[in-house]
């Protein structure tokens, strides 16, 4: 049913604006289709607006350079990974249909679409960045920031709307703004202090974007890098275009490559990978039986998991072995979205998981506020997920017979080895 992926230029460059908290909703395809009649008009129209929504998501949340190991789906595979659709701007005559179509995609059916074929991909967008827009009309003139001359900063504030997964916004540049950082004390990068700037905006870093006329060779030249060598998702990154058309054009394209190396930067940070998957230990405090069940249940629903291997089951707790892809934030969000709380103990290397509703709210706080790129733990190849050549799964009705819960712990714990419980996703 599946043959390889044939078109992938088709969508490289396709235009989009999002709203950012839903990384599976694509907005306002339009359609315009002529078929023998209105209802044939409609259907296909409804059908090529969702087909060209998902290809436009793979484009938001995959790698180019996976493309390749995807397959092409038809249009019936297509519409069974939509959870639902809305449609604006109907318009319709005898044998046409025009209209606005929003797709919503199944995040699950995604998630595990991915994971079927081993592509990497994002779960998350990035943390909002204050973008200082630099211009330079030769290498040899003064940079410029604010300034009404600058053009750069109005096509970087124009190309800000448009970016699915680094939202960026480029400051007024008013009063308020050239109090903090302006022309004068741009160079002053490592003292400077561009907190006010960045209260203001609601951001806690801030890039350089710096484009420069490259007068001997007909170019320019876009240099990006982190504003105070702050860690971000980036380090630095350069792009060049020839200068083969009238500047306002030149600039356009340029604006939208940035966005472009803006966003596969951070696709390939924070991109879910399933050939290396993270190993850690937690322990799972239960009360009784039916307890662990769920528990395992909702680990079952978590994609990210690659597999878990439960060591031992006692009378109050479970101690599991977790191997799961991507980074340890993302895991520890895709718990949460199954009520589940992933933190660290005193004791080193080792992880406390808990229903969430037995989390306190500051507990809650901090995590949010942890997004440290570095947190992810390391997995020596080593360690990559090996399941005993003896295991046998965990099934409650193995228990059924006993006559009570208690009992059936019991005997657990008084025989620990005897059954070692594992799933493999």
């Amino acid at each position: 049913m599946f043959k390889k992926l044939l078109f992938i230029f088709v969508f490289l460059f396709l235009g989009s604006n999002l709203a950012r908290a839903d990384m599976y909703a694509i907005h306002n395809m339009h359609v315009d289709v002529t078929a023998q009649n209105a209802t044939e008009a409609r259907e296909q129209g409804l059908n090529d607006a969702q087909e060209k929504a998902f290809y436009k998501m793979l484009e938001r949340l995959t790698l180019f350079k996976d493309m390749e190991n995807l397959p092409v789906l038809t249009n019936e595979d297509i519409l069974n990974l939509v959870q639902d659709f809305s449609v604006s701007n109907e318009k319709t005559s005898s044998v046409r249909y025009i209209a606005d179509v929003d797709v919503q995609f199944n995040p699950e059916a995604i998630q595990n679409f991915f994971q079927e074929y081993q592509v990497p991909y994002v779960t998350s967008v990035a943390e909002k960045s204050v973008v200082l827009p630099v211009y330079k009309a030769s290498e040899k003139d003064a940079p410029l920031l604010w300034k009404e001359t600058n053009p750069w900063a109005l096509v970087l504030s124009k190309v800000s709307t448009t970016s699915d997964l680094v939202p960026f916004v480029v400051p007024l540049g008013d009063l308020d703004d050239m109090a903090v950082i302006s022309e004068d004390n741009l160079q002053d990068e490592a003292s400077l202090n561009i907190t006010p700037l960045l209260n203001r905006y609601q951001s806690n870093q801030a890039l350089i974007i710096e484009l420069t006329m490259l007068k001997d060779e007909n170019a320019v030249k876009v240099f990006i890098r982190p504003f105070q060598n702050k860690e971000s998702f980036i380090e630095e990154l350069t792009l060049t275009e020839p200068i083969n058309a009238p500047l306002p054009d030149i600039f356009k394209r340029v604006g939208e490559r940035t966005v472009y190396l803006l966003e596969q930067a951070w696709r390939e940070k924070n991109a879910v990978r399933f050939d290396n998957p993270t190993k850690i230990f937690a322990r799972a405090n239960i009360e009784n039986l039916a307890q662990w069940i769920d528990i395992r249940k909702r680990l079952d629903h978590i994609v990210l998991i690659k597999q878990y291997i439960v060591k031992a089951l006692r009378k109050d707790h479970a101690e599991i072995e977790i191997f799961y892809a991507g980074k340890l934030d993302s895991f520890q969000n895709a718990l949460k979205k199954e009520e589940l709380f992933l933190s660290p103990t005193d004791e080193e290397g080792a992880w406390l998981l808990r229903d969430i509703t037995s989390v306190s709210q500051d507990e809650l706080k901090e995590q949010n506020k942890q997004v440290d790129e570095n947190e992810t733990l390391p997995t020596p190849a080593e360690e990559k997920p090996k399941a005993p050549e003896e295991v046998r799964t965990f099934e409650p009705e193995l228990y059924q017979s006993l006559d009570s819960q208690a009992e059936s712990i019991e005997l657990l714990e008084e025989q620990p080895d005897e059954i070692a419980p594992s799933y493999e996703g």
